[in-house]
């Protein structure tokens, strides 16, 4: 897991809940990039999981071949953000590990009457699906974020501290599917594409196909890491418990994806 060092603190970037700022720092091998620093409140991390999720959903993401960009922590000093923050606000912040992802600045933020035309059919199907399994309620939803960067060849997945709702600090035993089954798809943003779409047969085959070779062990080594980091996630055995059955009722969830694309 890569762990940055500040270099300069270069102000704030639109958009996003968590007030990120955009930094440039370097990596363990001494090259300078700029990062967007995701500031999130401390009650936050400590009820979702926040950073933790963000890093777990960017390694699921790649499972599926769903590009995310390269992703990072950070330990800072928090007077170096009193310039950016009242102390009232700056108190209320997680000290621990800030989440940081790669600043692509030629990507842009996805647009549904212009974007589509550039995405591949079975990228969109891939990003559906993969957002109903994770109950990611944020690209769309209610708040109508697309949390999707793009450009002519290629998409970019961001903003994943709002999935896994089943997984928080006052975690009970979920039935998956019925999460699965109250997902509010119709908010998608592809959701209307997909509908459309003339030729539907066999859209899911690869995400389901991917789901079946889900690499679960993998995710074994990232909860050693996050535990060597002391960023907090709950009970791994909650997080590999989902992802057993995901994996091993996939029929099922690619059932449910091609009814609900009817």
């Amino acid at each position: 897991m890569q762990i940055l060092k500040l270099v300069h603190i270069d102000g704030f970037i639109d958009g996003g809940s968590s007030k990120p700022l955009l930094i440039t720092a370097v990596d363990s091998s001494g090259k300078a990039n700029q990062y967007v620093m995701k500031l999130f409140k401390k009650n936050y991390v400590e009820q979702n999981y926040s950073v933790a999720k963000e890093i777990l959903i960017c390694e699921l993401a790649q499972e599926f071949n769903l590009p995310v960009p390269n992703y990072a922590l950070i330990d800072i000093d928090h007077e170096l953000l009193s310039k950016y923050f009242e102390l009232e606000e700056l108190a209320k912040l997680d000290k621990n590990y800030k989440f940081c992802s790669e600043f692509n600045g030629q990507f842009v933020i996805f647009n549904p009457l212009v974007s589509l035309q550039f995405i591949k059919s079975y990228d969109i199907a891939n990003l559906f699906a993969f957002d109903n399994v994770i109950i990611n309620s944020d690209r769309g939803g209610f708040r109508n974020k697309p949390n999707l960067l793009v450009n002519d060849e290629a998409i970019l997945l961001i903003d994943h501290e709002q999935t896994l709702p089943f997984i928080n600090n006052s975690y009970s035993d979920p039935n998956y599917f019925t999460y699965l089954q109250n997902y509010p798809y119709q908010r998608h943003l592809v959701i209307t594409h997909l509908k459309s779409m003339r030729l539907k047969n066999g859209i899911f085959d690869e995400f389901l196909e991917m789901l079946k070779y889900l690499n679960i062990e993998k995710f074994i080594h990232i909860f050693d890491q996050l535990d060597s980091l002391n960023i907090n996630y709950g009970h791994r055995e909650n997080y590999l418990s989902f992802l057993e059955w995901a994996k091993n009722k996939r029929e099922p969830i690619y059932n449910h994806l091609n009814g609900i694309i009817k």
